[in-house]
């Protein structure tokens, strides 16, 4: 007997990528997710890389699991306008959203989260500890894993004195 257990289908952009492979947990979100990128992303992921830390050596894990084709690249038909606080990265993430209607966009660009919110219309615009929550949801994290996760990034991504820390925890106890 086969169980159809369809994925939740998101877009993320390269900061949430880099996050959730910080926390050691991407791999595990790919069996309750279907993650897409636009191809900007792999040429985000290709440029930190390059760097010998935390972030360098996240992108190219991430890259390895782009490569097993774990997570989707799409190509994007609509070409991005970028605005005062929102990148080419974020504007093809909400794009790609749009063009394959996917209604969740997942970003660690906290500067960028209001506008891409007041561009988004029908798309729900989160940052990465929405993955958590979800992994939490499922019991595939246990609410101190959970804890233990999003300390993991804050500290590794330097968001130990940050707004994005403190509202990412309120998504654990939500």
């Amino acid at each position: 007997m086969q169980i159809n257990c369809s994925k939740t289908k998101i877009v993320a952009d390269t900061s949430s990528l880099v996050s959730l492979q910080t926390g050691d947990i991407l791999e595990l979100s790919l069996e309750l997710l279907d993650i897409s990128v636009p191809e900007i992303v792999v040429t985000e992921l290709k440029e930190i890389a390059g760097f010998n830390d935390t972030h360098g050596k996240s992108a190219r894990n991430v890259l390895k699991l782009i490569r097993e084709n774990k997570i989707s690249v799409k190509e994007l038909i609509v070409i991005s306008e970028t605005g005062s606080r929102v990148d080419v990265g974020e504007m093809d993430c909400l794009n790609l959203c749009k063009q394959e209607q996917i209604s969740i966009l997942v970003t660690d660009d906290w500067r960028a989260l209001p506008k891409l919110i007041e561009k988004s219309a029908s798309i729900n615009v989160v940052v990465s500890a929405f993955v958590i929550r979800s992994l939490l949801n499922k019991h595939m994290l246990t609410g101190d894993d959970a804890k233990a996760v999003l300390d993991r990034i804050a500290h590794d991504r330097d968001w130990l004195e940050s707004k994005i820390y403190e509202e990412s925890k309120k998504w654990l106890t939500k």
